[in-house]
């Protein structure tokens, strides 16, 4: 059996507003009466701001997706699939920071390094767009009655046009191997328990795309994993 599937989702971050940020420790302190109503303290490396949030930050992406997938049934109580999917993605950071509005700032803070290593950790301005291919592969069991064991590798592959990366954070990670685990145990006629884990080998990559951009892409070279719980009632 062959399945054709299309669709369309997003994700949106809340907005987060910070009032201060770290960009390291000097031997001098500029104060306010050089970068107006941005202040940066040598002393704890920290820059803040005297009217309102430093910062407010959201992430947001949007997706078509469209994936085939052939269903292999052996017996009745096994059954397998492969297939594969592709996502069409647009994925824009939205980071505002008031003080840069003054050109005034900007110009007197040009010549501080710390000023740029903070300009250099500003996510870019402009969407960007991303083509996920995801390869896939399934297995589900019932070796008993009431039990079910279901099993799921995904490969994501990630090509991106229109991203700049940040010099101070230059790797890009476009790849990532996902395996995830269920067990299902039907402990009542209309209870079903489960326990599910995951474990990928680059952190969210390709799972929560909002998440990647050029402030925080070094995280994603870590690998992830979780485990979780719960039920399903029935009527």
């Amino acid at each position: 059996m062959v399945v054709v599937g299309s669709g369309y989702r997003m994700h949106t971050s809340n907005k987060e507003s910070f009032q201060r940020y770290y960009v390291g420790a000097s031997n001098f302190i500029v104060g306010p009466h050089y970068f107006k109503n941005l202040v940066y303290n040598g002393t704890t490396g920290i820059f803040s701001s005297t009217s309102g949030p430093l910062a407010t930050f959201q992430t947001k992406d949007r997706a078509w997706l469209l994936s085939i997938k052939g269903l292999y049934e052996p017996i009745d109580t096994l059954n397998m699939s492969m297939g594969i999917e592709v996502r069409r993605l647009t994925v824009k950071a939205s980071f505002d920071v008031p003080a840069l509005n003054d050109p005034a700032v900007v110009s007197a803070a040009s010549g501080s390094s710390k000023f740029q290593r903070f300009l250099q950790d500003i996510p870019q301005s402009t969407p960007w767009h991303e083509t996920h291919i995801l390869l896939q592969a399934s297995l589900n069991w019932q070796p008993w009655e009431r039990i079910t064991l279901g099993a799921d590798l995904t490969h994501y592959q990630i090509r991106r046009s229109g991203y700049i990366p940040s010099p101070k954070r230059p790797t890009q990670y476009n790849s990532a191997e996902q395996l995830d685990g269920y067990i299902f145990w039907q402990a009542f006629k209309h209870l079903t328990l489960y326990g599910h884990g995951r474990a990928s080998t680059r952190y969210l990559l390709g799972d929560l795309p909002l998440a990647y951009n050029s402030r925080s892409n070094h995280r994603f070279g870590n690998p992830y994993g979780f485990l979780s719980a719960g039920g399903v009632v029935s009527f």
